[in-house]
């Protein structure tokens, strides 16, 4: 049994998969870094609006 997936148009190779897989894997570490660029600002806005809910990233006080 070969190991594709189908389109539209014609069935995908294991390799083609491999490499569209590769593409979206470094598309998402790329958002990651980006986000990661302002994810302090964000947690210091959330402070100074909201200073008694303890925190941009921590879970929520029962």
């Amino acid at each position: 049994m070969q190991n594709t997936v189908t389109t539209k148009d014609q069935p995908l190779e294991a390799e083609e998969i491999q490499a569209r897989l590769a593409l979206i894997l470094n598309r998402f570490d790329a958002a990651q870094k980006k986000r990661a660029n302002w994810e302090s600002l964000w947690e210091e806005c959330y402070n100074y609006a909201l200073p008694q809910r303890g925190g941009f990233t921590s879970q929520p006080m029962a």
